[in-house]
Parts: structure tokens; C-alpha cells; sequence
């Protein structure tokens, strides 16, 4: 038999559940309403849009039950990798330290050298 309270916890589940989507549907419909028709002239939308917008975003930008969001093959171990992916291509460790070699003989030249000639500076 379950637990006593098994089905207390459930309720309560469902019911964060659903005061979250229309929280997120109310904060979607406003920031559109607000923005969008003034900036775009799309055309306003309503609460339940508003929710089907919040929905569509997540599984298009952000899979379900993933920690961290995102479709697959973004972010910091997907397939592009996070910051340090090059690196890792290039030897891991081995590639930093090649980096820290190059950046003492020619980069840090290289780059006093654009610093100079850029217009962004100037």
C-alpha cells in the first residue's frame, strides 16, 4: 500500500504545477502584449496562446526534463561544446600549454600590434 501521504504529494505536485503555467503564461502574454505589437505590429495574443508560446519555446529552445535547458548539442557538453572544446580538439592540456608558449613569443605582439592600427581604439 502506498504511503499515506503519497497522494498529499501529488496534489501539491499538480498544483505548483499549474500555479507555474499561469504565472508563465500571464508573465509570456504581458511581455508580448507589451512589446511585440509596438515593436513588430504582430498582433496581441491571448492567455492560452500565451501558454502555447511558453510550451512551444521549451521543447523547441529547452528539452524537458534536461538540467541546464537546452536542445542537445548546445551548451557546455554537447556537441559544440562549451569554452574549452577547442582545446581539447587540439590536445587538452598540451594544447593550453602550446597556447601559453605561442601567446608569450608572438601573440601578445600581434595583438599590442592591432591595438595600435585599429580604429576601434583610435
Amino acid at each position: 500500500m502506498r504511503h499515506p501521504h503519497f497522494f498529499k504529494h501529488v496534489l501539491r505536485g499538480l498544483a505548483m504545477v499549474g500555479l507555474i503555467s499561469v504565472v508563465l503564461g500571464h508573465v509570456v502574454q504581458q511581455l508580448w502584449n507589451h512589446l511585440l505589437p509596438q515593436l513588430f505590429h504582430f498582433p496581441p495574443v491571448t492567455f492560452l496562446q500565451a501558454m502555447g508560446l511558453a510550451i512551444l519555446s521549451r521543447l523547441l529552445f529547452g528539452q524537458i526534463g534536461r538540467p541546464g535547458g537546452g536542445p542537445r548539442g548546445f551548451g557546455r557538453h554537447g556537441h559544440f561544446g562549451g569554452p574549452d572544446r577547442d582545446m581539447e580538439i587540439q590536445g587538452g592540456l598540451q594544447g593550453w600549454k602550446r597556447y601559453g608558449a605561442y601567446w608569450k613569443e608572438e601573440g601578445k605582439a600581434h595583438y599590442e600590434a592591432w591595438l595600435k592600427r585599429s580604429e576601434y581604439w583610435n
